[in-house]
């Protein structure tokens, strides 16, 4: 035999699990900004990745001229879209700026920059290929888009805005 519970116990509990109820839901519908590179010919998204409005991404690739590494660094800002914030390469060549409006300076790596650029790309698409080697890099994370899809595979990147909600559901990532 169980005891009886008074009313207030019961009101209680029920005020518990509706409060657990809707901090659970507002977990699910609050906007975020991602990241999602989706492959053009089948609408595949192989990439998805929450990012913070502001937050900067580098994509890293290797010159296919020159063979030396260059680096694009961008930012996301919903709901224009991405920015491109500066540009690094090691040497000067073919495909490189050699003349900029832009702030150009050179770091302790013999590394020079392009700074200041702020250039408004909405997304952009790309050609994933062996030789330059295409990766994405969120802090510590660095994800190679030749991993995820063939080589020749064409992959638009771009800022996406969704609830938690659709994410989870809706945008299934095979990595």
């Amino acid at each position: 035999m169980g005891f009886p519970q008074c009313p207030e116990i019961i009101i209680v509990k029920r005020l518990v699990i509706l409060l657990s109820f809707g901090l659970c839901l507002l977990y699910l519908l609050q906007p975020l900004s991602y990241l999602r590179v989706l492959e053009v010919s089948g609408g595949q998204v192989i990439v998805l990745q929450p990012l913070e409005s502001g937050r900067e991404f580098a994509l890293l690739y290797t010159h296919s001229v020159h063979k030396s590494p260059v680096i694009e660094v961008f930012s996301i800002q919903p709901p224009r879209g991405l920015y491109l914030k500066r540009t690094g390469f090691k040497d000067f060549g073919v495909g490189i700026p050699y003349s900029t409006p832009h702030k150009f300076t050179m770091d302790k790596d013999d590394f020079f920059w392009i700074e200041d650029i702020d250039e408004p790309l909405g997304s952009f698409t790309l050609r994933v290929q062996e030789i330059p080697q295409q990766r994405l890099v969120f802090g510590e994370r660095e994800i190679n888009l030749l991993e995820l899809t063939p080589a020749g595979s064409l992959v638009k990147i771009e800022a996406v805005m969704g609830s938690r909600l659709k994410l989870w559901v809706k945008e299934r990532v095979k990595w």
